[in-house]
């Protein structure tokens, strides 16, 4: 008998609870096309492993089912590789006997021309020794050390004033999944498609997550911050003074799943 797909299971536990997508969606606060995707066997094909891990963990618990057998039989484990000797090839012939190279008889008496030029020479150098010329040194120029300016403005140092309020503006060059949160409130958690363009507000602080961060360009007050987002590996915490990484939360990324609901 074929096993179950992921998706089918997921049908089948959320019949028997008797349970529609709409309520599952208000008990994880997991947006109701990812849990579309899930029962279609769709979300592990456009999204990063890690995130689609943590969907499936959620979407398992609130049906109480076992989530390690699904994250498995979507992405089963990777058996190590087997290291290949490399094949000895046969010893190397031993090199062949050189043969006897014939010289002609002129070059021994241009050899010997020459030899017999250079013991003149020696005998006259030895009679009259050349006088040693004595070349200074030349000196050396002063070194020039040359400093480079600094760049006028370093996305490190990006702050924004507090009387400013904060603007997020997202642009995706390729598809990709993201979820902004905004003083406390979740704004958005979907799939931005390619050419999307998206802006969000918040008076203190965003908490940004992507799927793919280098699918999309993200401005700050008009400021790229799209270098710290790859360095944070897609997730930050945005403030006027500050961009620093955001935690691993459990469950799906930045997402506080409620704990402990399950359909009774």
């Amino acid at each position: 008998m074929a096993e179950q797909s992921v998706g089918a299971q997921f049908k089948q536990a959320r019949a028997e609870l008797r349970l529609a997508l709409k309520d599952i969606a208000q008990a994880t606060k997991i947006q109701p096309w990812v849990l579309e995707a899930l029962e279609q066997d769709t979300l592990h094909k456009t999204m990063s492993p890690v995130y689609a891990k943590g969907f499936i963990a959620t979407y398992a618990k609130c049906l109480r089912l076992d989530p390690e057998p699904l994250v498995r039989q979507l992405y089963p484990p990777v058996p190590p590789q087997p290291v290949e000797s490399e094949p000895v090839g046969p010893a190397s012939a031993e090199p062949a006997m050189r043969r006897p190279v014939d010289i002609p008889w002129y070059l021994f008496r241009r050899v010997g021309t020459v030899a017999v030029g250079l013991i003149v020479l020696v005998v006259m150098v030895r009679a009259k020794p050349l006088r040693t010329l004595s070349i200074s040194a030349p000196r050396r120029e002063a070194s020039v050390t040359v400093t480079t300016q600094p760049k006028a403005l370093r996305v490190e140092s990006l702050v924004i004033p507090l009387n400013q309020s904060l603007e997020l503006k997202a642009i995706a060059r390729r598809p990709t999944w993201i979820s902004v949160e905004s003083d406390g409130r979740l704004l958005t958690q979907r799939e931005l498609v390619a050419g999307a363009q998206e802006t969000w507000k918040a008076k203190r602080q965003f908490k940004l997550v992507v799927a793919k961060p280098f699918h999309v360009d993200v401005l700050l007050n008009g400021h790229s911050i799209s270098p710290l987002l790859l360095a944070h590996r897609g997730r930050v915490l945005i403030q006027h003074r500050s961009i620093s990484a955001l935690p691993d939360a459990p469950g799906t990324p930045e997402l506080k799943i409620q704990a402990g609901v399950s359909a009774e």
